[in-house]
């Protein structure tokens, strides 16, 4: 994914494209989603890619199915979506979860206690829909 990245950032759409299509067919084939979208740059990379196959059917790429690539685009929107429905206060909480800080650093930091913090992580957690500490991070 990185290099397809790279690439593309160096203007090599046709090289940024085929290393895309290889990460896709490793990826599709084990239902990896989080690889592909670690990287900011890379819904517009799929997108790209998604365009290119569906106007050029010639193309024998077969080994990754759109559906696939669709679910990743629908997967980066919807985790951009779920972080809308937080307060500015609960993406505070958040930011400082995401980076690392345990409860009592966020209670010290936000001048809250830590039963306020868990509250707090209690209603990012079920707007977020996980349920654990290690889920919400991973939708930043």
């Amino acid at each position: 994914m990185l290099e397809a990245i790279c690439e593309m950032q160096m203007g090599h759409k046709d090289s940024a494209v085929k290393a895309l299509h290889e990460a896709l067919s490793h990826g599709s084939a084990y239902g990896y989603v989080r690889t592909f979208l670690d990287e900011e740059a890379s819904l517009n990379l799929l997108k790209a890619y998604l365009k290119m196959r569906q106007k050029n059917k010639k193309i024998s790429w077969n080994s990754v199915p759109l559906s696939y690539v669709e679910l990743l685009i629908e997967n980066s929107r919807e985790a951009d979506n779920l972080l809308d429905l937080l307060t500015p206060r609960e993406m505070e909480v958040f930011n400082l979860l995401v980076d690392g800080t345990t409860n009592r650093e966020i209670a010290k930091k936000l001048f809250l206690t830590e039963r306020t913090v868990r509250v707090y992580l209690t209603t990012i957690y079920s707007k977020l829909g996980v349920t654990s500490r290690a889920k919400a991070i991973l939708l930043k």
